[in-house]
């Protein structure tokens, strides 16, 4: 039942597998979160005979940037020590569709800051985790495949504070995570609503969460 889980998923990727294809391209790929921007370029890729898709094959396993720690999409099965979620199984099923074997992966676990670099060195071969469509990412990171996740943002807060919009939430101290189109969005939104807030900015999202260090508001 696994197998043909896989199989099937493997079918939804055809076309992320087709960015591969281009011959002379050695441009990795990412698979974004969010929706795409309206107008985007992508930069003139690297010549190489074969391209990515032959470095892949003659390498036998597919390089995979993820996030180690967004359960339900990536994260790393402590028990098992095995990578679980969405995202880990669209990177096997990328390597069963070129590769033919699922468990042909090599998972690198990449933060916010390291996904782009990651990318245009040529690092890994596809980046898919938490990362939205960007037009800017796109001109500087170069092809991005079908946007996989549709989300929003929101703030979670607690009941006690009775905030019911934004306006309520003046002189809030605000977790956020750095280097990413949610803490641009948070600071766009305040700014337009005229709310004065501190931000407080942590570089892994387990930082935010973590029971230690919860950000209270006020």
């Amino acid at each position: 039942m696994k197998k043909f889980g896989l199989m099937l998923l493997a079918m939804f990727v055809l076309v992320a597998v087709a960015a591969f294809v281009p011959g002379p391209s050695t441009a990795p790929v990412a698979v974004s979160y969010d929706a795409p921007p309206a107008q985007a370029t992508a930069v003139p890729p690297a010549q190489t005979p074969g391209g990515r898709l032959a470095l892949v094959k003659n390498r036998g396993k597919v390089i995979c940037g993820v996030n180690d720690a967004l359960p339900g999409f990536s994260a790393l099965d402590k028990t098992s020590g095995q990578f679980a979620g969405f995202d880990a199984d669209y990177c096997r099923a990328i390597a069963a569709a070129v590769l033919g074997d699922a468990t042909k992966v090599e998972f690198r676990p990449l933060n916010t800051g390291q996904r782009g670099p990651a990318l245009q060195t040529g690092e890994i071969d596809v980046l898919i985790r938490n990362t939205t469509w960007t037009s800017s990412r796109d001109t500087a990171w170069g092809l991005f495949a079908p946007t996989t996740f549709f989300d929003g943002q929101g703030m979670m807060i607690a009941k006690k504070v009775g905030a019911k919009k934004l306006a309520d939430l003046k002189g809030a101290t605000i977790c956020v995570q750095s280097g990413t189109t949610t803490e641009l969005n948070l600071t766009d939104q305040m700014r337009a609503a005229g709310v004065d807030f501190k931000p407080v900015v942590f570089a892994q999202v387990t930082a935010r969460v973590a029971p230690h260090r919860v950000c209270e508001t006020g």
